[in-house]
C-alpha cells in the first residue's frame, strides 16, 4: 500500500474571476493498494495521465469486471448503451434506470445496443462498473484508508476467483438489448 497526500492551489470552480488571483486550497491524494499481483488505484482531485496507465498498468477483461459485479444477487438499477449502428441518424447512446431494470426492460426498440457501463444493488450497497476500462466502484460514506484496503482486497478476491454465478438478469439483459 502506498498513500500519497498533495496540497494543491487551484481555480475555483464555483467562480469565474477575470484576473484568475483567486485560487483554492484542496489536498488531493492517492492511494495505491498492491495485493496477488494487483493494483487497487483511489484518487481525488487527482488525475492520472493515460499515458502512466497504459505503460504500467495492464487491462482487466471485461467478462472479470462483469463476474465480479454482476453476480446472482444483484439487481440492475442501471445500464448505458452505445448503439452498434454506424448512421448519423441512429441515437448513438442510451441510458435505462428503473428500480429494478429486469421487470421493466422489454426487448422491443432495444437492437444493437452494446452494454457500456452499469450499476447494480446488492442489498444495501450500490456498485458501479465500467468494464471497458476496468473501473469499479461503490457508493458509499466517507471512510478511512483501513476500510478502502479491506475493500480493494475483497474485489481484487472477487476479480480473481470466477466462481461466483453471473447474474441472469446481466446474462439476459444484453441479448434482449443488442
Amino acid at each position: 500500500m502506498v498513500g500519497v497526500s498533495i496540497p494543491l492551489r487551484t481555480d475555483p470552480s464555483f467562480l469565474d474571476p477575470p484576473d484568475g488571483d483567486v485560487k483554492e486550497r484542496v489536498c488531493g491524494f492517492l492511494l495505491m493498494v498492491e495485493y496477488r499481483d494487483y493494483v487497487a488505484l483511489f484518487k481525488s482531485n487527482l488525475d492520472v495521465p493515460s499515458e502512466f496507465k497504459t505503460e504500467y498498468f495492464q487491462h482487466i477483461g471485461d467478462n472479470r469486471v462483469e463476474a465480479a459485479i454482476a453476480r446472482a444477487d444483484v439487481v440492475f438499477e442501471q445500464i448505458r448503451l452505445r448503439n452498434m449502428a454506424a448512421s448519423k441518424y441512429a441515437l448513438r447512446n442510451k441510458t435505462l434506470e428503473a428500480n429494478d431494470l429486469q421487470s421493466v426492460v422489454g426487448p422491443a426498440g432495444a437492437s444493437r445496443y452494446v452494454p457500456r457501463a452499469y450499476r447494480v444493488r446488492q442489498g444495501e450497497n450500490h456498485y458501479s462498473a465500467t468494464p471497458d476500462t476496468g473501473k469499479i466502484s461503490m457508493r458509499s460514506e466517507r471512510t478511512g484508508y483501513e476500510e478502502l484496503v479491506q475493500w480493494a482486497v475483497a474485489v481484487i478476491d472477487l476479480l480473481i476467483s470466477q466462481n461466483a454465478a453471473p447474474s441472469a438478469s446481466f446474462v439476459h439483459l444484453p441479448d434482449r438489448l443488442i
